[in-house]
This record gives C-alpha cells, sequence and structure tokens, in this order.
C-alpha cells in the first residue's frame, strides 16, 4: 500500500511528537509554533542556522528532523556530504531557487503536521 505524500508527513510528525512529547514538551511546543513564522519572515536558510546556533534541545532536535525529512524520507536536497548539517545549509545557499523554494515549501508542510500534533499531544504550562 502507498501512503500519499500527506500520510507521510503525518506518520513522520507523530514519530517526531512521540520522542519529543518524553523530554520538556514546553519548549519543543514554544520552537514549533515560532518557526513557520521566522521561515516565512527569514527564510528556510536562516531558520535552520537560528536552529544550529543554539546547539541543544530542541532546537538541535528540530534541526535534525528538518535535515532526516528533507534528505532522507522526501530527498528534495541531495547530494548531502558526510556533514550533514552543513551540506544541507551550504545546498540551500547555493543551489538553485527552485529547490530552495521546494524545501521551504516542504518543510513549512512538514510543520503544519508537527504543530497539529504538538497541539494535541505536548504539555504546556497553561493546561
Amino acid at each position: 500500500m502507498n501512503n500519499s505524500l500527506e500520510q507521510e508527513r503525518a506518520k513522520f510528525a507523530l514519530e517526531k511528537i512521540k520522542d519529543w512529547g518524553e523530554k520538556g514538551s514546553e519548549e519543543y511546543y514554544r520552537y514549533i509554533a515560532q518557526l513557520p513564522v521566522m521561515i516565512r519572515n527569514n527564510g528556510l536558510g536562516q531558520s535552520l542556522v537560528f536552529l544550529l546556533a543554539k546547539k541543544k534541545a530542541p532546537c538541535k532536535e528540530i534541526y535534525d528532523a528538518i535535515n532526516e525529512w528533507l534528505v532522507n524520507k522526501r530527498k528534495v536536497c541531495k547530494n548531502v556530504g558526510n556533514d550533514n548539517k552543513i551540506s544541507l545549509i551550504e545546498l540551500l545557499i547555493n543551489g538553485d531557487r527552485v529547490q530552495y523554494s521546494h524545501a521551504q515549501q516542504e518543510t513549512l508542510a512538514f510543520f503544519n503536521w508537527l504543530k497539529m500534533f504538538a497541539d494535541a499531544f505536548l504539555k504546556r504550562e497553561n493546561e
């Protein structure tokens, strides 16, 4: 049975939310909610560099999820070398505009599912 792209996004997002739900849910929720706005305002490349600069969870794990989705699952960004973090960013800033736009749109579509599952499953202070 072949799953649709939306089903694949949902499945991967749910896996990540389940993993992160066992950790500091509040922080993960905050970054998941804020990152799509950051991507729309600043672009995917700058947003990824922001996540990498933080170096710790949840930013590192959210970056790793985006990297895994774009490179391994969707194969939007190809030819990634040994250092996936640097290579993904290099591909985005040195690649063509079509690839960059595709990667950005795919990331935003993935975050739609992350946000829905975060709303449903991650604990927040005001609950």
